[in-house]
């Protein structure tokens, strides 16, 4: 839960300076902070589908546990973000960037006859933990995240020879935070000769994302001493990832007519963007929302080691070379 008040602490930040700027300001530094994001979260989703045995035998082998993982936007682009609103970067967010959590439960079970496991996952905020965190930090939230993965061995562990499989797995995950930041915000905009002042009273902060991925990975591990099991491996995902932000307010608006529009109205705000070639935000007198989206693949390499006495701890970290987002996750399971 922590993890959330951490996201929080960081778009409050966000909130306090770029509302004080300009609209064009908020709009490049949301764009970037969002796209950083959205590519993070295909990493994100991958979060317990992938355990330490690279197979973990054939039927009745099972195991079942949870996991707690984060994955990070990255720190170039989380700093790139703060600098555009002229804000100094929190010291909790410096080191790696904007944190998205991940929790659930996981299980897998291998099949007879065949040398393949097959895997589900998936979590969920409850509303009585949303009741929870909502009392303690303020901050409204959901999460669900589900996922199936399934496993082939293609190479069988030896004395000296790791075990090699390849998997094909698919996620989906939603969630969103809201916080109020404040009793009243104003910030302009401005193209050619024609201004608008838009005001926010009471103004909630919101970000939600939502990411379907299919990936593929290949994985060795072996088994050290009968209790340690070191692991590595490298995956690509292709899917879609999308990232929704802004704020949720009452919203009045005073400026220029433009383009057939009369003054005052949203509509003549969002001709100027259009015809500036500004992102257009989903906006009207309850508040404006940006939208960014990523479905380019995502490569990315993970390694860990897990303890095996009597419960299975696992640790795992990612990483992804491409944007240099990194995640660790951390989960404890009954495996037989």
């Amino acid at each position: 839960m922590k993890r959330f008040a951490l996201i929080i602490i960081a778009l409050a930040f966000l909130a306090g300076g770029a509302f004080a700027q300009t609209l064009d300001g908020f709009q490049t530094a949301f764009s970037g902070f969002a796209d950083d994001m959205a590519a993070t979260l295909s990493m994100n989703s991958t979060i317990g589908t992938t355990w330490s045995d690279a197979y973990i035998g054939g039927f009745p082998h099972f195991g079942a546990g949870i996991v707690l993982g984060t994955t990070f936007a990255g720190k170039e682009g989380t700093a790139a973000l703060f600098d555009a609103i002229g804000q100094t970067v929190p010291a909790e967010l410096e080191a790696l960037g904007v944190p998205v959590p991940a929790l659930g439960v996981t299980a897998k079970l291998g099949l007879p006859f065949l040398p393949i496991d097959v895997g589900v996952k998936g979590g969920v905020v409850t509303p009585e933990m949303a009741t929870a965190l909502e009392g303690a930090y303020g901050v409204a939230a959901e999460y669900k995240n589900l996922g199936a993965v399934l496993r082939a061995r293609v190479l069988e562990e030896g004395v000296l020879i790791p075990e090699l499989s390849i998997g094909v797995s698919g996620s989906y995950q939603t969630g969103s935070i809201a916080m109020g930041v404040g009793s009243g915000e104003t910030f302009t905009y401005d193209y050619e000769t024609y201004s608008w002042t838009i005001t926010a009273g009471d103004p909630e902060l919101e970000l939600g994302w939502e990411s379907t991925s299919f990936d593929l990975n290949a994985q060795v591990s072996k088994n050290v001493l009968l209790i340690l099991t070191p692991y590595a491996g490298a995956g690509v995902s292709f899917g879609k990832s999308t990232v929704t932000g802004g704020l949720a307010s009452a919203l009045s608006i005073t400026g220029s007519a433009y383009g057939g529009h009369p003054a005052d109205s949203f509509e003549a705000l969002e001709a100027a963007l259009t015809d500036a070639g500004q992102p257009v935000p989903d906006i009207s007198a309850d508040g404006f929302l940006y939208t960014a989206e990523a479905t380019a693949p995502v490569v990315r390499v993970y390694a860990g080691v897990s303890l095996n006495i009597l419960v299975v701890v696992d640790a795992q970290l990612m990483y992804v070379p491409a944007t240099k987002a990194l995640g660790a996750s951390l989960s404890a399971r009954l495996q037989l």
